[in-house]
């Protein structure tokens, strides 16, 4: 049992290391952050809420592990009212983020940083809808793992990795959709057997997504969504590699599936109270649900900085 046993191990590997030398995006876990922070990977989403949020996503996966922080806002600037009203405050049209990474598991360890900007223009006078583009600038360190490759685990390789990201976005009342591409300098490496490398490709991302109100007595609004990773422009690849997003929102809790991998059920939950908010994910195999190493179990956990809407200039 012990031989067969690393005999499959080894075969995951080889496996998950053809994949990887494909190119990967950076970072590639947390899954959720696609879901809950999507600027991560389109910098033009940063600051496209009423609201800035601090968040703090852990994932479990097995051996692997990979934690993300993140903060996002909209800036504002504060207007002198007139006689005794107070102060007022407007949103400016930047908006500013950051995020630190990391992540561990057998073949690879990375943790880096990443900061975005965002600049949203106004399409209508009453400022319900928006066109952002933004650029990120990030970072990243690599080391091989246990299973890495030829060098020590822990072994930095070629030092910091530095790198950029670009995005449109457009968002409105219902519909929102963006693109963007990440590691715009990425690189593919030809590795020999027994050596380390991490190669990460430039990714493009299509995201889109509309709000239905079933009942706005209730706050009830059904939030379908696509999301697509490719490598290269080509319609058709963007097209197979669509995944789907299914939210519901009830007041303040939302649940909601995520199709990211055809071979497991997936499911997400956030409560947001006034000034934070909880959540989760659950991914769970379909042929084997209870086998501990392929289940992905993450938490979020965030805090809002809201502007008080009696203060906003109209």
């Amino acid at each position: 049992m012990p031989y067969v046993k690393r005999t499959i191990f080894t075969i995951s590997v080889a496996c998950f290391l053809i994949s990887v030398l494909n190119g990967q995006p950076i970072p590639q876990k947390p899954v959720s952050f696609r879901v809950f922070t999507p600027f991560i990977f389109n910098p033009a989403v940063t600051g496209s809420h009423d609201y800035g949020s601090l968040d703090l996503d852990v994932s479990f996966q097995g051996e692997s592990k990979a934690q993300l922080a993140s903060l996002n806002t909209r800036l504002t600037r504060a207007r002198q009212g007139y006689f005794s009203s107070p102060g007022q405050v407007t949103y400016l049209n930047s908006g500013m983020g950051g995020y630190i990474f990391r992540e561990k598991n057998p073949v690879f360890h990375t943790s880096g940083a990443g900061f975005s900007y965002a600049y949203h223009i106004p399409l209508n006078r009453t400022n319900f809808s928006f066109l952002a583009f933004g650029a990120a600038l990030k970072g990243y360190f690599t080391s091989p793992g246990e299973s890495g490759g030829s060098e020590p685990a822990g072994t930095s390789v070629k030092g910091l990795h530095p790198d950029m990201d670009l995005g449109a976005y457009y968002y409105g009342t219902n519909f929102y959709a963006g693109f963007s591409s990440t590691s715009i300098f990425g690189r593919r490496q030809e590795v020999q057997p027994g050596e380390f490398a991490l190669p990460v490709s430039r990714q493009y991302f299509l995201l889109t997504g509309y709000k239905f109100i079933i009942a706005k007595s209730l706050s009830i609004i059904f939030e379908p969504s696509l999301i697509s990773r490719f490598d290269s422009f080509k319609l058709q690849k963007a097209v197979k590699n669509f995944k789907p997003v299914l939210k519901l929102y009830m007041q303040d809790f939302c649940i909601g599936t995520y199709f990211h991998d055809k071979d497991k059920n997936a499911f997400f939950f956030q409560y947001r109270y006034p000034r934070f908010h909880l959540g989760g994910y659950f991914a769970l195999p379909k042929e084997s649900p209870y086998y501990p190493k392929d289940v992905i179990v993450e938490i979020t956990a965030g805090i809002t900085f809201a502007v008080d809407k009696a203060r906003l200039a109209q």
